[in-house]
């Protein structure tokens, strides 16, 4: 019965209906589509309205409008926008939740109204911009809008026709070239809501998407090439599809703007302004409706949006939140596009005349024991005295499987594996939020700065060399470091929703043991709980190692952490330790125009790096100026009124030198962190280096007590706490997890790069293994040299007799992505003519991996 549909549309629009059929009020989808020609764009605005006015029948559904007459939403909305990965921002969009006060005393409808706008914009920022600008005069204050106060079917029938002009006068005002270039153009999205009447109109791929109930319904059309509707029309019109484009150019076929296609004005033209509309009545089960650009739906579907958005509101029940998440989502998804997203949340309006059409909801009998619990419980929460968990509150009596103490890469992806093997899991995280060192204050911040920094030298030296003349290059640091902190802020949320997704509990807080099997927290909201738990893993990290006599106070004299933080690119910058940390933030502010000088105890930089190798590294170093003071040792470090200034001597005893600087960055190492663990209450062993001792399967000398990562003996790299992490829960859940020490990756993140795997030469030497050296530069690389950047060198060690590989060393530009192939050759023992005879595809960089070894077990051919 197409009379009592509740959606109504535009008849040229694809979508579904809701069929009522009273007295059982439930939903019936069926399809009703019907093609349509849009009519050519005319200058007379008002020749145009009645040639395309064919009355769009509003059918309102007198079953819902029987159940829904008393129903008026509650509105309340929020929004998120990102750039993404774009070098510009050309989403924008609108949101007033109070239409009536933001327009003043001509409107002064019967119902409360909102309107709501996305415009995604293409060929440049200008049309979004002029639409964000302009939309409320030219849809409301320059608009035929209907003069009464009462909706009806007239009101919203001439309500259509009105925002329909809209479109079109918004399209013909982008026609002059003096507002924007002909080759810029928006897709545009509207939502208007009227009480309980909710109208959208569309021309492009922006979309809404109503839940109702929990189901996903879209309330718009994408106007792409690839829908058949679409396809039709633009044929109709003498238009082509060409590779999924209109006209092999736009990958709209409905947009505002974009004159260039559309010349000269009233002609027939494929690409339209003209938008369909669907016009719904809303009802209390409708829960919120979301509006965003094609930057989310291109990597989310309806059903997934919606889901992530009520679970969001369940947690916090703020819309602006749940359109951060959502943005969060798709670039955590890899979205080629800037972002945008409204949320629009309904509830209903308390009436004091409201009548229920519902069935009476059952009520649920309680003890005025359970009474007085329930409200000692709200009492503590209310007063903050028990923490919020995602997934319920837990209690003291509530025993996990698998309670883990940090939220680092190893805490956090051990907690991820233990639910996804069916445990149930909590992790304790004392910072607030996830990642740990690594993703917050190291791995994830120093890349984005070492990126940023490298984009800066490469665009003040390297890029004339290339044809690319830029008249100035400047470094605008906040921005450089709110860059840093966005890539940090999009990472910990992410894994904030993978423990959602998994339902892993997460307890914001500091933990410490009472017992082998449970964990008081003091939380970070001033409050304590305590966390009971059959196995315990204790993955904390590691801390900044601090020199004697030295005092960081994170301004004048940083650590890695303040490293990341500096207001300002100092003058003179001395690295107290050559260490991978070291030398990679020194990297950081030399290319930022800072003289770096690295003071280092050790005879060598990065003492365990081959030793051939590491030379040619230093070498690299010095040619971009980052000076190097070896067998020197730190006597004392002050600070002064202009800087600090440092007191060197050598390592083997000798006079004294000072050097100054404005600022000075201690990279000595790092320590297991375990303070305040209370591991000597329950009896865990340590060694002298504080670190904890550990069987074979992770297993602390106290039963049920595990640790893994930074602060158990081996390497302290974020990539082996996480295999640390796997393999621990896998032998708790009763499985064989594994992990090859012999066979963690290291990588300096400098440029070049230096990576490595497996035994150095000076290793190899000292086991007495007879062995073979096989040698390729990148200078004879192909790829390396027509990009200019072939500096480097993959050094492969490989067993004389048995030609197994050994060990692999590369120095590249990339050398972090291109050492895994020879990860993965040691792991399952390949020889280097495994390798050699592996065909590798050209030009690449990875093809010196493959000559070199050929130089191992015969000769390479490029050399």
């Amino acid at each position: 019965m197409v009379a009592e549909a509740d959606f109504i549309c535009h008849p040229t629009v694809s979508f579904q209906c809701l069929h009522v059929s009273p007295p059982n009020i439930q939903p019936d989808f069926f399809d009703m589509s019907q093609p349509g020609t849009a009519a050519p764009l005319s200058v007379d605005l008002s020749r145009r309205e009645s040639a395309l006015s064919c009355s769009t029948s509003l059918q309102i559904s007198r079953a819902c409008e029987a159940l829904t007459r008393k129903f008026v939403p509650k509105i309340r909305s929020g929004s998120h926008t990102d750039i993404g990965p774009r070098s510009s921002n050309e989403d924008e969009h609108i949101m007033i939740d109070d239409l009536c006060t933001h327009l003043g005393s001509p409107y002064s409808w019967s119902e409360p109204s909102s309107f709501y706008a996305v415009f995604d914009g293409h060929g440049g920022p200008g049309a979004a911009a002029f639409m964000k600008n302009n939309t409320m005069k030219i849809f409301f204050e320059d608009a035929e809008l209907p003069q009464t106060s009462d909706i009806d079917e007239t009101f919203l029938q001439a309500l259509e026709s009105s925002h329909r002009r809209s479109y079109l006068q918004a399209d013909l005002a982008l026609a002059d070239e003096l507002t924007v270039d002909s080759y810029c153009g928006t897709t545009a999205l509207t939502v208007l809501v009227l009480g309980r009447h909710l109208l959208v109109a569309n021309a492009g791929d922006c979309r809404a998407v109503l839940c109702r109930k929990g189901n996903a319904i879209q309330l718009s059309q994408d106007h792409r090439p690839c829908c058949q509707v679409e396809r039709k029309r633009v044929e109709d019109l003498g238009g082509t599809i060409e590779y999924g484009y209109l006209n092999g150019e736009l990958a709209v076929t409905r947009a505002l703007g974009d004159w260039y296609m559309k010349l000269p004005v009233g002609s027939a033209s494929p690409l339209t302004a003209e938008p369909e509309f669907q016009l719904t009545t809303l009802t209390e089960d409708d829960e919120f409706l979301i509006i965003a650009c094609d930057g989310i739906w291109d990597v989310m579907s309806n059903e997934e949006a919606v889901r992530l958005v009520r679970e969001e509101l369940r947690y916090h029940n703020d819309p602006q939140e749940c359109a951060r998440e959502l943005s969060n989502q798709a670039l955590m998804r890899d979205t080629g596009d800037n972002v945008t997203a409204i949320v629009v949340c309904f509830s209903s309006a308390e009436r004091k005349d409201s009548v229920s059409c519902q069935r009476p909801r059952l009520r649920f009998c309680m003890s005025e024991e359970a009474r007085a619990k329930l409200r000692k419980l709200m009492e503590e929460i209310s007063e903050k005295k028990q923490p919020f968990y995602w997934w319920g509150f837990a209690s003291g009596s509530d025993e996990n499987d698998v309670v883990i103490i940090g939220g680092g890469p190893g805490g956090y992806v051990a907690a991820i594996k233990a639910a996804q093997l069916g445990l149930k899991t909590t992790c304790i995280e004392k910072r607030g939020a996830l990642g740990g060192t690594c993703l917050n204050v190291g791995c994830i911040p120093s890349k984005a700065l070492l990126h940023s920094s490298h984009m800066y030298h490469e665009a003040k030296h390297s890029f004339a060399h290339h044809g690319v003349k830029v008249a100035s290059v400047e470094v605008d640091l906040p921005a450089m470091m709110n860059q840093k902190d966005k890539a940090v802020g999009n990472l910990t949320k992410g894994i904030e929703g993978l423990f959602k997704k998994n339902k892993v509990t997460y307890v914001k807080g500091y933990g410490k043991f009472i017992s082998p099997s449970e964990v008081s927290v003091d939380t970070i909201d001033g409050g304590n709980t305590t966390v009971k738990g059959k196995h315990i893993i204790v993955a904390t990290g590691s801390d900044v190692k601090n020199l004697p006599g030295i005092t960081i106070d994170e301004e004048r004299i940083v650590s890695s952490t303040g490293a990341l933080a500096l207001k300002e690119v100092p003058k003179k910058l001395v690295v107290i330790g050559a260490g991978y940390i070291g030398l990679e933030m020194g990297s950081v502010w030399g290319r930022l125009g800072s003289e770096v000088t690295v003071v280092e105890f050790a005879a060598d930089i990065v003492p365990s790096m081959d030793g051939e190798v590491r030379k040619q590294f230093q070498r690299s170093l010095e040619k971009q100026k980052m000076k190097f003071m070896l067998k020197t040792k730190v006597v004392s470090v002050d600070t002064t009124g202009n800087g600090v200034k440092l007191t060197l001597e050598p390592a083997a005893g000798g006079d004294q030198t000072t050097v100054e600087a404005d600022v000075v960055l201690v990279s000595a190492g790092r320590v297991p962190f375990t303070g305040g663990l209370q591991l000597e209450k329950i009896g865990v062993e340590t060694d002298k280096g504080g670190r904890i001792l550990v069987n074979e399967r992770f297993a602390t000398n106290v039963p049920g007590v595990y640790a893994i990562g930074d602060v158990i003996p081996g390497p302290m790299l974020a990539h082996k706490a996480e295999e640390d992490g796997v393999a621990c829960v896998e032998y708790i859940a009763g499985k064989e997890g594994h992990v090859d020490y012999d066979l963690v990756p290291g990588v300096c993140y400098t440029h070049p790069e230096v990576a490595s795997v497996g035994k150095t030469e000076e290793q190899v030497k000292a086991l007495g293994v007879e062995y073979r050296v096989g040698k390729f530069p990148f200078m004879a690389n192909s790829r390396a040299k027509a990009i200019d950047d072939a500096e480097g060198v993959v050094k492969i060690l490989a067993e004389k007799e048995s030609d197994k590989i050994l060990g692999v060393h590369i120095m590249a530009p990339n050398a972090g992505e291109l050492i895994h192939e020879a990860v993965l050759a040691l792991h399952y023992g390949a020889s280097s003519e495994d390798i050699a005879r592996t065909c590798h595809a050209h030009p690449t960089m990875s093809e010196a991996l493959k000559e070199a070894a050929m130089a191992t077990y015969d000769k390479p051919i490029h050399i």
